[in-house]
């Protein structure tokens, strides 16, 4: 029995070693499949594709793909931009396979390069249907091209500045900040989403500087996607354009390391002093510079005070 025992433990050692190559046989065949990837098209395959699609949906629009001359001559030109049979029989299903073949044999056997000017002329491309059907790679024969190209570059610029604009103003898809609330004041109601999320950050009404404004409203949905550079630059304009509305105060101190640093609070809706009579808001606009105070100041709008050193306060205007 213990000889028996012995000889069934060695083969079930055989037949599971036996299995392990199999498998790893099989992972080696997968990864050697993967490697085999077909070779990547070259820049003149690439364009006489986009050209091949792009007069694809210009015939489609013209409807010039019937069982007729025109619809034989266009099929001839998307054959020799590299249009295939198969592709060519859903593009044209009324042809037959013989005529198709003999279309194929003619363009292989008098193959023809076509620029973006003569593939242009040849199919009569308007500068209307060039925009309307976006097609870039072939050139429209009732414009010339350095007109074309402005009025892309013209097109080009318009969208950035209206892009830049609604990342400015915090439009970009933005959805409602975690943790902080929606508008509260018919004030902050008239700035962008991220000057009243920043608004909402001083809530306590403290002097907080640019670094804990980040690291408060750095989870924000509508701060998420900035990264360091961008979310000072971010905080910096909401900043300004709270200023601007006198809703915020804003002063720069000395930091740490001897640089200005900007700080700022909350300004209250109706500010009062300390005898609890109003006080004239602080002109919009103004931001005051903290340069020799050697302790923790504070300059209620905009007033020149004295530090405990007898050194004066200096404010200067700000303009965004």
């Amino acid at each position: 029995m213990p000889t028996d025992n012995v000889v069934d433990f060695q083969s079930r050692n055989r037949n599971r070693d036996l299995v392990d190559r199999l498998k790893k046989a099989k992972r080696i065949e997968i990864a050697a499949r993967h490697r085999r990837k077909k070779p990547s098209p070259t820049k003149l395959e690439r364009v006489l594709s986009m050209r091949c699609s792009q007069l694809t949906r210009l015939f489609n629009d013209r409807d010039e793909l019937h069982n007729d001359d025109i619809g034989r001559t266009n099929l001839q030109i998307l054959l020799e931009l590299g249009l295939t049979g198969p592709m060519a029989k859903k593009v044209a299903p009324w042809i037959s396979a013989e005529e198709l073949w003999r279309l194929i044999e003619y363009v292989n056997a008098y193959p023809r390069h076509w620029t973006a000017a003569a593939l242009g002329n040849r199919v009569e491309l308007t500068f209307e249907e060039k925009i309307s059907l976006d097609i870039r790679h072939v050139d429209c024969c009732d414009r010339p091209k350095g007109e074309v190209a402005a009025f892309y570059r013209k097109r080009k610029n318009n969208r950035d500045i209206e892009r830049r604009r609604r990342k400015r103003a915090g439009l970009r898809s933005a959805p409602e900040p975690i943790g902080a609330p929606p508008k509260n004041s018919i004030d902050v109601d008239e700035c962008a989403y991220r000057a009243q999320a920043i608004h909402h950050a001083l809530i306590d009404r403290e002097w907080l500087s640019v670094r804990l404004i980040a690291n408060r409203v750095r989870a924000w949905a509508t701060f998420r996607n900035l990264d360091d550079e961008g979310l000072r630059q971010a905080i910096h304009r909401a900043l300004r354009e709270l200023a601007n509305g006198g809703l915020v105060e804003i002063e720069k101190r000395p930091g740490p390391r001897g640089l200005q640093v900007k700080f700022a609070r909350r300004l209250p809706e109706d500010p009062v002093d300390d005898d609890g009579l109003p006080v004239a808001p602080r002109p919009r606009g103004q931001l005051v510079t903290v340069t020799n105070a050697l302790s923790t100041v504070t300059t209620p709008h905009g007033a020149t005070v004295t530090t405990p050193h007898g050194q004066p306060l200096r404010h200067r205007h700000f303009r965004p």
